[in-house]
């Protein structure tokens, strides 16, 4: 009998998956993606609400994705994934970057560490240290306030 059972449940976790499966090909067609990280649904439209990478990510999930996925490029791909990655979070969330020593990071408010794109990385601008990153190379890139309120009440 506990044979039976084993193969009424295995049978109906297969027919489970499946449906699911056909679930997420017709949410797709209705043009929507799924965030890789959490699997929250998004219209694909809506180019504030996923980054445009390969794996689609919610902003809710660019904080703790973007470190294990940038270590698996190359220096090149690294390279233009975060310039995306930086134009994305600063053009459809209102980021904005600051040095790195003006700013301690609270834990509730979107952060990151990026390449200085006035310097591209190099710390030196027009033959002298950059201002933007104090010839660091890096900068935070930051959320609003009112963003952060928005990430946390939602």
């Amino acid at each position: 009998m506990s044979g039976n059972s084993n193969e009424l449940s295995s049978e109906r976790l297969q027919w489970l998956e499946k449906q699911l499966q056909l679930i997420k090909h017709a949410l797709a067609r209705l043009g929507l993606k799924a965030c890789s990280q959490c699997g929250t649904f998004f219209p694909a439209s809506d180019t504030g609400a996923l980054f445009g990478s390969r794996e689609p990510v919610c902003l809710d999930c660019v904080q703790q994705w973007w470190p294990r996925r940038s270590e698996l490029l190359n220096g090149r791909e690294r390279d233009v994934a975060e310039r995306r990655l930086v134009t994305w979070l600063m053009h459809h969330h209102g980021c904005t970057t600051v040095k790195l020593q003006e700013h301690p990071m609270d834990a509730q408010r979107f952060h990151m560490i990026a390449s200085c794109q006035r310097c591209d990385r190099a710390g030196i601008c027009a033959g002298s240290r950059c201002g933007s990153c104090d010839g660091k190379g890096t900068v935070w890139l930051v959320a609003p306030e009112q963003r952060i309120r928005h990430l946390h009440s939602s």
